[in-house]
């Protein structure tokens, strides 16, 4: 396999395509489709039966709020499922063009660790699996000991009601590992921008010693054109897939962050509803249902922040560029480089590179401020 985009985020396209949430590419580049189509509906038309006709009748010992929530969840994966499909040709041309930006920096002396990011992938989808078993082995022992319910049964029931919060977790973790890619771009071209400000003086002056100044000038600001071209258009080629990113992953991203405030409030009451009412009741019962709501609380603040603070650090990183490029443009006397580099400035500075949730509210800390304020 050729090393680039696809080899950092194989792990997580692959849980992909075994919980049916895109279209099957296998080999890269080539398009299972109409086995995509039957797989996804085949396997999810048998969850949706198995969910509704026989886990159904299982469902009614929860309180209204949890299948009302649990509904949530099923709306939230078809919705990424949906538009996973609608938008699949869209999602892989982004990540065609992330993978021509790794070429041009590789040609501008950039070296990119794959094996190290696909490592790192790799850690992020086993701590995914360690979490998703925790949370069903606790719902399993809850089942068998307050409800009753023998083994199998409270596997099969475990399984059925969890499925759809790991798999949204899954689309959250793929989305904030190709934005935290585009991240580490945003890097390699801020640091060529910044090697560029500190040496543009220092190399001219140091090779002007060698040569006739005038001959030696004109060939350093000729290459430093070129470079500081390329440089402009490697970053307005990754703000351009970024927001292509947000705005493939809009409408799920924004219907999930509805879900996770409302998961967040109801874990909270239901805590809060322990310790006022049960708080002198302490059995092994309380104990394990207080773990649980423990645990789904870590686990939809995870999905919460994760997203919040891969945009924002994404966003800072892209309009941290701005600061570089003047600099760069304090030290070059070339008309045509300091064209350019205005160009971009008052680009940056009129269109800061922002992620938004189908334009109602901003990816970020603030958002996350005010969700917490909203559930307290």
């Amino acid at each position: 396999m050729t090393k680039n985009v696809w080899t950092v985020l194989s792990p997580l396209l692959i849980i992909n395509y075994v919980f049916g949430l895109r279209i099957i590419e296998f080999p890269i580049g080539y398009r299972r489709l109409w086995f995509s189509f039957i797989y996804i509906l085949s396997s999810w038309s048998l969850y949706c039966f198995l969910m509704w006709y026989i886990t159904g009748s299982l469902m009614t010992k929860f309180s209204k709020t949890n299948n009302f929530l649990q509904y949530l969840n099923c709306l939230a994966t078809l919705i990424s499922i949906v538009f996973g499909i609608y938008y699949d040709k869209k999602f892989r041309d982004s990540l065609k063009k992330l993978a021509i930006v790794d070429i041009t920096l590789e040609k501008l002396g950039t070296t990119i660790n794959y094996q190290q990011l696909h490592t790192k992938t790799v850690r992020l989808v086993l701590g995914w699996f360690a979490l998703t078993i925790l949370i069903n082995f606790m719902h399993i022992v809850y089942l068998e000991y307050h409800f009753k319910y023998n083994t199998a049964t409270a596997i099969y029931f475990t399984f059925m009601i969890n499925h759809c919060s790991h798999i949204n977790l899954i689309g959250d973790l793929t989305m904030t590992s190709i934005l935290g890619y585009i991240g580490i771009k945003f890097d390699q071209v801020n640091e060529h921008l910044q090697e560029m400000a500190s040496n543009n003086n220092g190399k001219i002056k140091q090779e002007n010693q060698m040569l006739h100044p005038y001959q030696r000038k004109f060939l350093k600001i000729l290459n430093n054109k070129w470079i500081i071209w390329i440089i402009i258009h490697l970053h307005l080629d990754l703000c351009k897939i970024s927001r292509e990113i947000d705005w493939i992953f809009g409408v799920q991203m924004t219907f999930k962050m509805g879900c996770y405030f409302s998961f967040l409030a109801t874990n909270l009451s239901s805590l809060f509803d322990l310790i006022f009412f049960q708080k002198y009741i302490i059995s092994f019962d309380n104990i394990l249902f207080t773990s649980i709501c423990l645990t789904w609380l870590f686990h939809n603040i995870l999905k919460l922040f994760i997203i919040n603070y891969v945009c924002e650090k994404v966003s800072a990183k892209a309009n941290v560029t701005k600061n570089f490029v003047n600099k760069i443009s304090y030290s070059t006397y070339n008309v045509e480089m300091c064209q350019n580099i205005t160009q971009l400035s008052l680009q940056l500075a009129q269109s800061p590179l922002r992620f938004y949730g189908l334009g109602l509210f901003q990816f970020g800390f603030k958002f996350l401020q005010g969700v917490c304020a909203i559930i307290i």
